[in-house]
C-alpha cells in the first residue's frame, strides 16, 4: 500500500547505510512476478507494483531507482508496460523471467517470441535484467529444488542461448544483465567454446559464427 512507502524506504535506506551502499536499484522478488497467472491477474498486478515502486523512488530519488516488472503472460502487454514504466514512471529497465511458465513449454530467449520486447528495450535504451523465478514439475517440487536450482539453471541456459542464437547481433544496442553471475556458465565455460554443430550442423547449427567468449562479453552480470 502507498501508505507504507515511507516506512519501507526508511528501513531499506537504513540497511543501505549500514552496508555503505549509496544507490540501490529496486525490483520485484522474482517469485512475485505472477507470470504463471492469467493476464486478467498478471497485467493489473504489474501495473500496481510499478506504480508503487515508482512512488517509492520519487520520494527518495537521491538513493533509489527501480526496474519494472512486466506481465509476461501477454507479450503485447509486456511491451506496452515497459514503455509506460520507462516513459511515464521513470523506471530504468525491467526484470524478465526467461521461463515464465517454469517448464519446457517456454520459448527460448533466441525465439522470435521475445523480439518485440528486445526491440522496445533497445528503442528505450534501457536494460533487461534476466532473473528466473522457479521451475515446476515433480523433480523440482522436492526439497525446494525449483527455487534452489531453478534460478541459476535458467540463467545458465540463457547465456549460451543468447550468444549462439545471435540475439546481440540482431539487436546490437540491447543491454542484457544476467543474474547470479550468469548461473553455472562461469564454472563450465570450457564446454561452450566449441561452436554447436561442429559435427552435426543440420541438428545443432547456430546463427552465430563468432567466438563464444567474444559474444559472452557483450552480456552483463
Amino acid at each position: 500500500p502507498l501508505k507504507g512507502i515511507d516506512e519501507e524506504n526508511q528501513r531499506n535506506i537504513q540497511c543501505m547505510d549500514e552496508r555503505g551502499i549509496d544507490l540501490q536499484i529496486l525490483s520485484i522478488r522474482p517469485v512475485s512476478m505472477l507470470s504463471l497467472e492469467n493476464p486478467m491477474i498478471n497485467i493489473p498486478w504489474c501495473k500496481v507494483f510499478n506504480n508503487v515502486v515508482a512512488e517509492a523512488v520519487k520520494k527518495r530519488p537521491d538513493r533509489l531507482r527501480a526496474m519494472a516488472t512486466l506481465p509476461q503472460s501477454d507479450m503485447n502487454a509486456a511491451v506496452e508496460e515497459l514503455e509506460r514504466a520507462v516513459r511515464d514512471l521513470g523506471l530504468v529497465g525491467a526484470i524478465v523471467n526467461p521461463n515464465p511458465k517454469g517448464d519446457e513449454s517456454a520459448p527460448p530467449l533466441d525465439n522470435e517470441y521475445w523480439f518485440p520486447l528486445y526491440a522496445k528495450a533497445q528503442e528505450l535504451d534501457v536494460p533487461l535484467f534476466i532473473h528466473a523465478a522457479f521451475l515446476t514439475g515433480p523433480r523440482f517440487l522436492r526439497y525446494r529444488l525449483g527455487y534452489m536450482l531453478g534460478q541459476p539453471l535458467e540463467e545458465t541456459i540463457a547465456g549460451p542461448t543468447l550468444v549462439y542464437g545471435g540475439v546481440l547481433e540482431q539487436f546490437p544496442r540491447l543491454r542484457l544483465i544476467i543474474a547470479h553471475g550468469g548461473g553455472g556458465t562461469t564454472f563450465q565455460i570450457g564446454r561452450y567454446l566449441n561452436p554447436p554443430g561442429r559435427e552435426e550442423a543440420h541438428l545443432y547449427g547456430s546463427k552465430y559464427k563468432g567466438s563464444f567468449l567474444e559474444g559472452y562479453k557483450k552480456l552483463n552480470f
